[in-house]
């Protein structure tokens, strides 16, 4: 970007990769985020202006010293330069003598002369060589001061690089502290809120405590008055005791002739009727003394009740209530999956038709019939047919059917 010459307003900040001003320049403040240039020479930073200020006092000793050298040198020149207007003084008089050709100078009066220059000369001589030496002492201790002032703005200029840097993270670790510092202030408020509330609390429990206090006295006079009736109870007791001693004596002879009529824990026998919720034994053997291998032995015959299924839509069994079913269909049914069923359980469902006839029953999918194909009933007025089942698994029921058995 070119600006152009004259008077211009910025009112944004001007920025780019580069722009270049081809009049004059003039502003309160500049700012550059590397370096301003001035001729293509970089202006000295304020961290540079501060470092040759603190060399200004490092070396102002130095300085000193130089000033004293250069003076003293300058005592000299002039020295010099008052000797060399008296030997051009006494040379234009020696130039009057023998170089107007007016008069003619003596060998006396020119021994005299060439004496006198020879001392002049002499003393010109030791004046520079003095000179010389002073100024070449000056000029050394300058360079050295100079060699030291360029050492000492490198190493300043690290020094001040580093303090730059130090300074930056002193000024992260104070906005982290002024940071923690409102944290801690909040935290501080958050306490005294439950400070506050902590004596608000100590106070009812204060309270409480009071209550609690005469609470306890009273107990403690009912427990008083509770404990005195207890003795008059357990005097009253110890009077009983002596009394129900017979009492006692004569329950624990009826107890004993009871005891003699019951079964022994091993070995025995029942001439009575058994009766129990739940009988768990080893082994059954009714009317039998011998179980020949089998957990149950009957002598004669058993029986399990036909139970009597209710009739409906949906005919449910359940085979925790016996083993042997009977239903009389009022119309077309389904038999459910049965219940409960434990594999090796065998039974009959008896199915029987209405006075009407003509119902059909389906079977839930847990009823397995030979050739996987469920039987047809029989349909006529009042016909029965019987399912014969095992229960294989507690949803596979092997069955077969009994087709129109007569019921009369």
């Amino acid at each position: 970007m070119v600006v152009p010459q004259g008077a211009i307003t910025f009112s944004v900040p001007v920025s780019g990769t580069s722009a270049v001003f081809t009049g004059n320049v003039s502003a309160a403040n500049v700012y550059a985020g590397t370096n301003v240039f001035v001729g293509g020479t970089a202006v000295p930073t304020a961290s540079d202006i501060a470092a040759v200020s603190a060399l200004t006092s490092v070396n102002k000793a130095d300085i000193a010293t130089n000033v004293a050298a250069i003076t003293s040198a300058n005592t000299v020149i002039a020295a010099v330069s008052a000797l060399t207007s008296v030997n051009k003084a006494a040379i234009t008089s020696i130039n009057g003598i023998i170089g107007d050709g007016g008069n003619y100078a003596t060998s006396a009066e020119l021994a005299t002369v060439s004496a006198a220059l020879a001392t002049s000369i002499g003393n010109t001589n030791t004046a520079l060589a003095t000179t010389s030496a002073a100024l070449a002492t000056s000029i050394g201790n300058s360079n050295t001061a100079i060699a030291a002032v360029s050492v000492l703005t490198s190493v300043n200029k690290a020094d001040i690089a580093t303090n730059v840097a130090a300074i930056t993270s002193a000024n992260t670790v104070i906005a982290a502290v002024s940071a923690l510092t409102k944290t801690n202030l909040d935290a501080i408020t958050s306490a005294n809120t439950v400070i506050g509330a902590v004596s608000v609390l100590t106070k009812t429990n204060l309270d409480a405590i009071t209550s609690i206090n005469t609470v306890v006295a009273n107990v403690s006079s009912t427990l008083a008055t509770s404990i005195g009736n207890s003795n008059t109870n357990i005097a009253a007791v110890s009077v009983l005791a002596s009394v129900n001693l017979a009492r006692i004596v004569a329950t624990s002879a009826a107890l004993a002739t009871s005891i003699g009529t019951r079964l022994p824990l091993a070995g025995g026998a029942l001439t009575g009727i058994l009766s129990a919720t739940d009988v768990i034994c080893s082994g059954v053997g009714v009317d039998v003394d011998a179980l020949l291998g089998k957990d149950v032995r009957i002598a004669k015959a058993a029986v399990a009740d036909i139970v009597s299924l209710s009739d409906g839509a949906n005919i449910s069994v359940d085979f925790n209530a016996g083993q042997n079913f009977a239903v009389q269909l009022a119309g077309n049914r389904t038999i459910d999956n049965p219940t409960n069923c434990v594999p090796g359980q065998t039974g009959s469902i008896f199915v029987i038709q209405d006075g009407t006839g003509s119902r059909t029953l389906s079977f839930g999918t847990n009823y397995k019939f030979p050739g996987g194909t469920a039987p047809t009933l029989s349909t006529g007025a009042s016909a029965c047919d019987r399912i014969d089942y095992i229960t294989f698994t507690s949803t596979n029921l092997h069955a077969v059917a009994t087709l129109n058995v007569s019921t009369a």
